[in-house]
């Protein structure tokens, strides 16, 4: 039923893993980013490999 992973193919999907990336989408609206941004932060962290995070909206810019 089961048939064991050849040498090669741990080699293969384990050199995949560094090329495993999130980016996560993140809705700024006015002063502060929505709720659920941090959640999907969180979710993005435990799959693991590097997340990156792409902040769109209305006064994105603005600094105190």
């Amino acid at each position: 039923m089961f048939r064991a992973a050849a040498p090669g193919q741990l080699r293969r999907a384990a050199s995949l893993l560094r090329f495993q990336s999130t980016l996560v989408i993140a809705e700024h609206a006015d002063d502060s980013l929505a709720p659920i941004t941090l959640n999907t932060i969180t979710a993005a962290t435990r799959l693991g490999g590097e997340v990156s995070c792409l902040v769109a909206g209305t006064k994105c810019d603005k600094r105190n």
